[in-house]
């Protein structure tokens, strides 16, 4: 019998926190993930994306680098301390460092958000449910 996760995601579809300290970004990761199925939480500071993390089932993380206080590298070791196999998708407008890089299973840039975002999201959400990480 599935556990109430499982059915829980066939209803809504899985869910994605995305952090970012852009709110305009933010908007436009919801509005291209729920247009493709999925739940989104939304962070605009590491922080509050820990405690979201910690809070509620999510099954992927989208994560802006460069943020005020805590970068999106020093937010994925954390949520890498909590739950290690949580997929991890860095965003970033410039070159990330090779550390954040490492960290993450995937980057992003964000001038190819709107094409590559679906794609890689469905890519490792899909490698977590059949229990592969990449």
């Amino acid at each position: 019998m599935p556990d109430i996760s499982d059915r829980v995601n066939r209803v809504f579809g899985p869910t994605v926190l995305c952090i970012d300290d852009n709110a305009h970004v933010l908007e436009l990761q919801k509005s291209i993930l729920e247009h493709s199925g999925y739940e989104v939480l939304q962070a605009s500071n590491g922080a509050d994306g820990i405690s979201l993390a910690k809070d509620c089932r999510v099954e992927l993380v989208l994560l802006d680098y460069e943020m005020p206080l805590m970068t999106g590298g020093e937010v994925a070791q954390r949520l890498r301390q909590m739950r290690s196999a949580l997929p991890i998708i860095m965003v970033s407008g410039a070159d990330l460092p090779v550390e954040a890089a490492r960290i993450a299973d995937c980057c992003i840039s964000k001038t190819e958000m709107g094409t590559a975002l679906v794609q890689e999201v469905d890519r490792l959400i899909g490698s977590q449910r059949s229990g592969k990480r990449e």
